[in-house]
């Protein structure tokens, strides 16, 4: 199933495909999706299973009753909430929830509308409200489709009171609405449609066969652009773009053609690929890292890069070059081990068949990305794919790239030292260690969807997650941001805390693979022991959950002087006693500010 393209199935190949797979003995994350639909949807459900088990996700599906979203939702002890979803999906459509805005819009008033309109905006406010009260579960919901043959006619969209104003007014308004509810977010229905337009997107004798208006082809646009909320939030999307050069960033092979004959530039053919670079250039705005893995004279490469007039990507844009003869294996193998990110991390895009399938075979970890022939489609392509998709774009993410050079900069002055110890003080280190606030949650609920490699738990939290963690009295969450001679590295650490009586457990303490090996996991985590020691409770438990790409932060609680306790649900736990524990700091900060209490 993970090699099958869903673009070149047939529906029912995909249906067998999902009857068929057995997920026994793999090891996939698991996640509970629970759907609120009010009208027919099963070929969305059956594309979002078949793209959860591509993405290595196990999803169990809770099916509402059709049309009862709201009394679903006010049952505090209902099936919904007893499922205990990841991520509640409501799906909606304008002619079940208000026939009188779509049907009798023409023999409404203006008072009608508005009236109308109103009922429909507080309906889904009562919706999200009972959610919200009972569970903290993404929500995703969409929006409503703007009818694509008015009531009015031709007049319709001339009156800012016309139904196409009206309901797009109305989608609007879910927007302020939705801010409301953080892990909240819009799916915007009407935006999908004009992908593929109108007489591809429905099919109204279905309609009104089994009120199941979506078309195959709808019903999977619907469940890719679901998927990128789920990838997002089970911290499966992508960090970094690595891209080829000859027929990629430019049209022609640079080796064969020379600067003066490679099409790049304003006219067609090189405008395209001067549009593919603005596209990637704005994923780099969005804190993608980017790198080049290309089979050329390295010098040619940059020559292109530095001194080509019509290069949008320069130099600076580039977190590794990777130019020589080597076999891109090796090359990408490289760049992954010199971000510190997993091979799982990595998007390659490449126009060779060769390469592409040799990545695919050989590193099957890598999503390996075929361009297509002509180079007016690769934008699209880049844009559509989803891969790099966040929750949030953070102040961090904006400066990542440049974080990752800074990064750089440490690893070539670290080989001048003798010990680590001098080289730490030569960084001249400063962390601070906060509570978490407005400012810093959606950034530390990122940290849990993104981290992997140093995640004790991999547990995953919203920011809604995180702000009732923060604001409740029996648990807390602290973040560290960072800064040294090189730059200020922003929010790099967290650790979320929980309180049972005399006892608090390290529910989960996670750092930046940006800054593993700097020591700054021992500074956190003695800056929770303090926080312990304050609060006057007698010990501190850690828990470790491996996973397949932790493994590195197994013995973190072990070499910190916890005492091993024994296994819980796949999960090792650790005791650290209060009488036991050194709340010395690491000597080689030069300065080092905890705000952990009241």
């Amino acid at each position: 199933m993970c090699d099958c393209n869903i673009d070149d199935m047939e529906f029912i190949e995909v249906v067998k495909a999902v009857e068929s797979f057995n997920a026994e003995g793999k090891d996939m994350a698991p996640i509970r999706i629970a759907f609120l639909p009010n009208f027919t949807i099963n070929h969305v459900i059956t594309y979002c299973k078949f793209l959860c088990y591509q993405e290595g996700l196990n999803p169990e599906i809770y099916m509402g009753d059709y049309d009862n979203i709201l009394q679903e939702v006010m049952d505090p002890d209902g099936s919904l909430y007893r499922f205990s979803p990841d991520i509640i999906m409501i799906c909606l459509k304008m002619e079940n929830l208000s026939e009188s805005l779509i049907m009798e819009f023409s023999s409404l008033s203006t008072t009608a509308v508005k009236e109308e309109a109103d009922r429909v905006a507080n309906y889904i406010t009562s919706v999200l409200n009972e959610i919200r009260k009972n569970t903290n579960a993404m929500i995703l919901l969409n929006n409503f489709e703007i009818p694509v043959f008015p009531s009015l006619g031709i007049c319709d969209y001339q009156d800012r009171n016309g139904q196409v104003n009206i309901l797009r007014k109305l989608n609007d308004n879910l927007l302020d609405i939705i801010k409301n509810y953080s892990g909240s977010y819009i799916v915007d229905m009407d935006l999908l449609k004009s992908t593929i337009g109108y007489l591809h997107f429905n099919d109204n004798r279905y309609w009104h066969i089994g009120k199941a208006p979506l078309t195959v082809e709808a019903s999977k646009l619907i469940a890719k652009e679901y998927m990128k909320f789920i990838r997002a939030l089970k911290g499966t999307g992508k960090k970094c773009l690595v891209l080829d050069c000859d027929n990629t960033l430019w049209g022609g092979i640079i080796g064969e053609d020379g600067m003066h004959k490679i099409e790049i530039g304003n006219t067609y053919p090189g405008s395209a690929y001067r549009e593919f670079q603005q596209a990637i250039l704005n994923l780099y705005n969005r804190g993608v890292m980017l790198s080049i893995c290309s089979k050329n004279n390295e010098r040619d490469v940059l020559d292109v890069i530095e001194s080509h007039p019509d290069m949008v990507l320069r130099r600076e844009h580039f977190v590794s070059i990777k130019v020589n003869w080597n076999d891109k294996v090796k090359n990408l193998m490289e760049i992954a081990t010199e971000l510190n990110i997993g091979l799982d991390s990595l998007v390659f895009i490449d126009d060779s068949d060769f390469e592409i399938e040799c990545i695919r075979k050989m590193l099957p970890e890598i999503k390996a990305v075929k361009l297509p022939r002509d180079p007016s489609q690769f934008r699209d392509l880049l844009n559509s794919c989803g891969l790099f998709d966040t929750l949030t774009v953070s102040k961090e993410d904006r400066k990542r790239n440049s974080f990752y050079r800074e990064d750089m900069q440490r690893k070539d002055a670290k080989t001048s030292f003798c010990t680590l110890d001098d080289y730490y003080e030569y960084l001249e280190m400063e962390a601070v260690i906060r509570r978490a606030d407005s400012f810093s949650i959606p950034r530390i609920a990122q940290l849990t969807e993104r981290t992997n490699q140093f995640n004790l738990t991999a547990k995953r939290y919203s920011e809604a997650d995180i702000k009732e963690l923060g604001e409740s009295n029996s648990s807390q969450v602290f973040f560290l941001n960072l800064k040294d001679r090189f730059g200020d590295s922003g929010i790099v650490g967290a650790a979320i805390l929980k309180h049972f009586g005399t006892e608090v457990l390290i529910d989960n303490f996670l750092l930046s693979c940006r800054v593993i090996g700097r020591g700054i996991e021992d500074l956190l985590l003695k800056a929770c022991i303090v926080y312990m020691i304050e609060r006057g409770c007698e010990q501190i438990v850690g828990v470790y959950t491996p996973t397949t790409k932790n493994a590195q932060v197994k013995d973190f609680y072990r070499n910190h002087s916890f005492v091993y306790l024994g296994e819980d649900n796949g999960s090792f736990r650790y005791l650290l006693p209060a009488n036991g524990a050194c709340t010395g700091m690491p000597g080689y900060f030069k300065k080092v500010t905890i705000e952990c209490n009241e």
